[in-house]
């Protein structure tokens, strides 16, 4: 990759790092994940790794990336349609943009993010689960921001170890 290109695809990181725990916050202080903050940071994601792919002559991983993020989404706009209540849109859009940005590295390192994203919310919720109880009507509730974001964290970590 020409430095050019790897400036670019740093700086899309970089927005995705500071959009996913703006995100992750405010989801933790009120439940909400804000979609003006979180189609921002796709926007920036996507203009820049959009010329970096042109500028380093492969266009083709433009549609890559483009793919990850909309095959990774459509299985929780899935979820959300069939159960709105246990995964809010925000969740959809959020898995949007992280998928969208670890699909740079390819489709799989977008669908292992989702996974591990899926992995912890189910040992959190084991957790809650053990720690809360479970009784007649008893609801628990756990913003899944900052565990989306945790497992697209730690898939890129790992594709970017692994590439180095």
């Amino acid at each position: 990759m020409t430095t050019a290109g790897i400036v670019l695809v740093a700086a899309g990181f970089a927005a995705w790092g500071v959009g996913a725990v703006w995100v992750s916050v405010i989801n933790l202080q009120t439940k909400i994940l804000p979609k003006q903050i979180i189609w921002l940071t796709g926007g920036v994601v996507l203009v820049l790794f959009t010329v970096a792919a042109i500028l380093e002559g492969e266009p083709s991983r433009i549609l890559e990336f483009l793919l990850a993020g909309a095959s990774c989404s459509a299985i929780f706009y899935i979820i959300y349609t069939i159960y709105p209540e246990g995964i809010g849109f925000g969740g959809v859009r959020l898995v949007t943009l992280n998928s969208l940005t670890v699909g740079w590295f390819g489709i799989s390192a977008a669908w292992v993010s989702l996974a591990l994203g899926v992995v912890l919310a189910f040992f959190l919720s084991v957790w809650l689960l053990i720690r809360h109880g479970v009784g007649k009507g008893s609801k628990i509730e756990s913003p899944i921001g900052p565990i989306l974001v945790a497992g697209a964290g730690v898939a890129a970590l790992l594709v970017t170890m692994f590439l180095i």
